[in-house]
């Protein structure tokens, strides 16, 4: 569930955008300097010798092999983050297993939901259609999972505690 970081450099020209925010797939950008992470599901080359790489803006693009290298991850009280939010629902429960561990271990964790303002949009909305899912925990659990006095609510990741 850990991904290397991975910049991209060199591009000759424009990458097509495989998916990412509805306005920008299908369009070409200019790859070079964006940050971002191997496709845990297609870390593999392809017959074109390429890699599959995910941006930290919520791109997804092909990419000549030798225009990625990996590079060191910001430090959390730098900008950091623990995981990225998956794009494909089979890697939620994964994201919550490896959330709660991390949460057991350290106490806290950061997710990363990528950055493009129509994915957030749409990421905003989902919860919002969903607020159902968004509850108080049981009331002798409250103050343990929030604090005391807390105005917050939680929602169970699939897989979690």
């Amino acid at each position: 569930m850990e991904l290397a970081t991975v910049e991209i450099h060199s591009v000759p020209g424009p990458l097509l955008v495989r998916s990412g925010p509805p306005l920008q797939r299908g369009s070409h950008v200019n790859a070079n300097g964006r940050q971002g992470f191997l496709r845990a599901d297609e870390t593999r080359r392809n017959e074109e010798g390429c890699v599959v790489v995910e941006t930290l803006d919520g791109l997804c693009l092909e990419v000549p092999e030798d225009c990625v290298q990996e590079v060191e991850q910001a430090r959390l009280e730098d900008g950091g983050f623990d995981f990225i939010w998956p794009d494909v629902f089979y890697q939620e429960q994964e994201l919550g297993f490896a959330v709660s561990a991390r949460l057991r271990d350290r106490g806290f964790c950061m997710v990363h939901v990528p950055e493009a303002d129509s994915q957030r949009d749409e990421f905003v909305a989902q919860v919002r259609m969903d607020k159902k899912s968004f509850q108080l925990p049981v009331k002798e659990m409250e103050e343990a999972f929030l604090g005391s006095g807390s105005a917050s609510k939680v929602s169970w990741l699939v897989g979690g505690f």
